[in-house]
């Protein structure tokens, strides 16, 4: 380490784990709020979990590079984001191929990959890999981060899985379409077109002989 980052970590006391995490967290959590408003658009609960999102990543992030709170520093500070921004993963994963859990008005729908979510998924994957290596590295650790590794897991399994079942369930509630809603109403397709073909007025074959006799009459 050259002169310059050992002073860096000497007078701010940040290490490089830490700052990296942080920007990654830092990233993730602008790319919440840029997509925030058209949540907010769709459904204010959606909209609200984005922005929850933003704000526990952008405060966590300076939690981790603020020297001078040092219970900041404790092992079960880097476990709580580890655990949080996996489920954040998870549910990402959970709504890109099982569908959204339970809430909202689109309950089971699968939503599509985008650029954004995509970025910021790489960056908490890369934010959760910069803290478990902190986790692993970190003085008072020592051999009992793998027994906290180890509940994270335990937790996080639950926690999906969970999540994947609300959203197995949410398929059946999900609103049918307005074709499906059609068909089921009028049967099959051939019921419309025999619907818009039902006349109640009489056609000009049988209007034609009423003409006829009434301009004879006069």
């Amino acid at each position: 380490m050259g002169m310059m980052g050992l002073a860096y970590k000497t007078y701010v006391g940040v290490s490089p784990g830490r700052g990296f995490a942080a920007l990654c967290l830092l990233g993730s959590a602008a790319v919440h709020a840029l997509v925030a408003p058209q949540h907010f658009a769709e459904w204010s609960g959606y909209g609200w979990f984005f922005l929850g999102v933003t704000i526990f990543q952008g405060l966590y992030a300076l939690g981790l590079v603020a020297p001078a709170w040092h219970s900041l520093r404790a092992p079960w500070y880097l476990s709580a984001g580890i655990f949080i921004n996996l489920v954040v993963i998870g549910l990402y994963a959970v709504t890109r191929t099982v569908g959204i859990p339970l809430l909202g008005p689109h309950p089971g729908h699968v939503e599509a990959v985008g650029v954004a979510d995509a970025v910021s998924q790489a960056l908490e994957l890369g934010a959760v890999a910069f803290l478990v290596g902190l986790l692993f590295s970190h003085e008072q650790a020592g051999k009992a981060a793998s027994e906290q590794i180890k509940y994270i897991g335990m937790a996080l399994v639950l926690t999906v899985a969970a999540i994947v079942l609300l959203g197995i369930l949410s398929r059946g509630l999900s609103p049918p379409s307005l074709t499906s809603e059609i068909s089921s109403s009028l049967g099959s397709p051939g019921a419309v077109r025999s619907s818009t073909q039902t006349r109640d007025f009489p056609s000009k074959q049988e209007l034609l002989p009423l003409l006829t006799r009434r301009s004879g009459s006069s």
